[in-house]
C-alpha cells in the first residue's frame, strides 16, 4: 500500500469537497502530489460521508477501490447485524472495507478479519490503528483457507462477493464467491453458536431456504423503505424458522416478525370495495412475502389475492408501511376517468397487480411525476381494474 507524503495528505484535506473531474484535469499543476491516490481518497470520502458518516469523520481513514465501497454495508445495516451476534469471538470471513468488522468489534472481545486482497488488508491494518480497534486481527487469505486451519469462533459471518468481473452483478448465492452453499458444512463445523450469511436483496428467499434448510432466522433489512440485504442465520441449536423484517428509517425502526406457517394459514378477508384508508407494506415485508399475515395481524382487507394493497375504515397508525387516505376511486370508463383526473397535472403513480406498468399508466393519464397526490392502479376481488386517488394519511413516514 502506498504511504502518501505530507503534500498529498494536505492536498486531500484541502480538496476533499471539490469536483473529482476538475481536480484530475489539474494533475500537471501538482507534480509533488500522488494524484491517483489523492483522487481515490477524495472520491471515497465523498461517497462515505453519506453511507459511512462516522468513518468519514476520521480524516486519516483510508479508502480502497470504489468497488469495495459500493459493496460494503452501510453503517445502519452494520449496526443492525452487530445486534445479531452470539458469543464474544467473531470471524468476518469476507472483510472487504471492514465496516461490518468495525461494528462487530464494538460488541465482541475478539474479531478476526479475513480478506484475500492484500491492499484491503493493508488498508484495514491502518484504519484499525486510526480508529482504535485493538481487538481486530487481520488475516490475508481466502475464507476457505482460513476456515480450514481455524479453530473457529462463536459467530461466523460471510458476505460473498456479488460482483464477478466477467459477469457483473449476480443474485444467485450459488454464483457468489465464496459459495456459501459449498462452505455450509465447514461453516457449521467451525461455528460455536451461529453462522450469519449476507445475500443480495434480490436473491430468491424460497430457493435459498431450500439450499440452507438449517436456517433458523431470515432477516430482510431495508433502509428508508429500500431493501438492502438478506441475512440467513444458521444456529447450532435452531428453533422453528422466523422471518424478521426490519425497516430502518431514522429516528424510527419498524420490525415485523412472522412464520411460514402463519403466512400459509392466514385467511385475510377480501374487500368488496375500497374503504377510507389504503395501506402499502414496506419493502422488507413485501420482499419477505408476508402478503396475508400483514392483513390478518392488523385487521385489514385485501383488494385481491394478488393485489398487495390493503384497506380499512379506521386508520391503523402503527402500520409498518405507508398509509393513505382515499379521496376517489374510478374504473377506466372515459367519463369517470375524466372526472377523476379533473384539475390534476402531477401525481405519484404506482401499480399493484395491474395489467400495465406504472410508467405506461402515467403516460396514459398524461401526468407528471411528484406532488402530494398518489394514484394506485390495482385489481379488486372481482378482477376489475381500479384507480385509487389518495393522499398520505401519516405525513411523517
Amino acid at each position: 500500500m502506498k504511504i502518501p507524503n505530507d503534500s498529498t495528505r494536505s492536498f486531500i484535506q484541502l480538496h476533499r469537497h471539490d469536483n473529482i473531474h476538475h481536480l484530475a484535469l489539474q494533475n500537471e499543476r501538482y507534480p509533488e502530489i500522488d494524484m491517483d491516490w489523492a483522487l481515490r481518497q477524495i472520491a471515497g470520502f465523498q461517497k462515505a460521508k453519506t453511507k459511512l458518516p462516522s468513518l468519514a469523520a476520521c480524516e486519516s481513514f483510508y479508502y480502497p477501490s470504489s468497488e469495495a465501497l459500493e459493496q460494503c454495508s452501510s453503517e445502519q445495516t452494520a449496526s443492525y447485524k452487530s445486534s445479531l451476534l452470539k458469543g464474544t469471538t467473531i470471524i468476518d470471513l469476507t472483510g472487504g472495507l471492514g465496516i461490518d468488522t468495525f461494528y462487530f468489534a464494538r460488541q465482541a472481545i475478539q474479531v478476526d478479519y479475513v480478506e484475500q486482497n492484500i491492499e484491503l488488508c493493508e488498508i484495514m491494518l491502518h484504519n484499525c490503528q486510526e480508529l482504535g480497534y485493538s481487538n481486530v486481527t487481520v488475516h490475508h487469505e481466502s475464507a476457505t483457507q482460513y476456515l480450514q486451519r481455524s479453530t473457529g469462533a462463536d459467530t461466523l459471518y460471510l458476505d460473498p462477493s456479488r460482483r464477478i468481473p466477467e459477469r457483473g452483478k449476480i443474485i444467485d448465492p450459488l454464483d457468489s464467491e465464496p459459495n456459501p452453499i459449498h462452505l455450509k458444512e465447514l461453516l457449521m463445523e467451525k461455528a460455536g453458536q451461529r453462522v450469519m450469511i449476507k445475500l443480495s436483496p434480490m436473491a430468491d428467499i424460497k430457493k435459498t431456504l431450500a439450499l440452507l434448510p438449517e436456517t433458523s432466522e431470515i432477516h430482510v433489512v431495508a433502509v428508508q423503505n429500500e431493501c438492502k440485504e438478506l441475512l440467513f442465520i444458521l444456529d447450532k441449536n435452531p428453533s422453528s424458522l422466523k422471518i424478521i423484517t426490519i425497516n430502518i428509517d431514522i429516528p424510527n425502526t419498524y420490525q415485523f416478525i412472522f412464520t411460514e406457517e402463519e403466512e400459509l394459514n392466514a385467511l385475510p378477508e377480501l374487500a368488496s370495495e375500497p374503504q377510507q384508508y389504503i395501506y402499502e407494506p414496506n419493502s422488507a415485508i413485501l420482499k419477505a412475502g408476508s402478503f396475508k399475515t400483514i392483513a390478518t395481524r392488523f385487521g385489514l382487507k385485501k383488494f385481491h389475492q394478488h393485489s398487495h394493497l390493503y384497506t380499512s375504515s379506521e386508520l391503523i397508525s402503527d402500520f409498518p408501511g405507508r398509509s393513505f387516505k382515499l379521496i376517489d376511486v374510478t374504473t377506466f370508463q372515459k367519463k369517470e376517468l375524466r372526472n377523476f383526473l379533473k384539475g390534476i397535472q402531477q401525481a405519484n403513480v404506482a401499480i399493484r397487480n395491474f395489467p400495465i406498468s406504472a410508467e405506461v399508466l402515467k403516460k396514459k393519464l398524461k401526468l407528471k411525476d411528484g406532488g402530494e397526490l398518489f394514484i394506485f392502479g390495482t385489481t379488486d376481488k372481482n378482477g376489475k381494474h381500479l384507480l385509487l386517488k389518495c393522499t398520505k394519511a401519516i405525513l411523517n413516514f
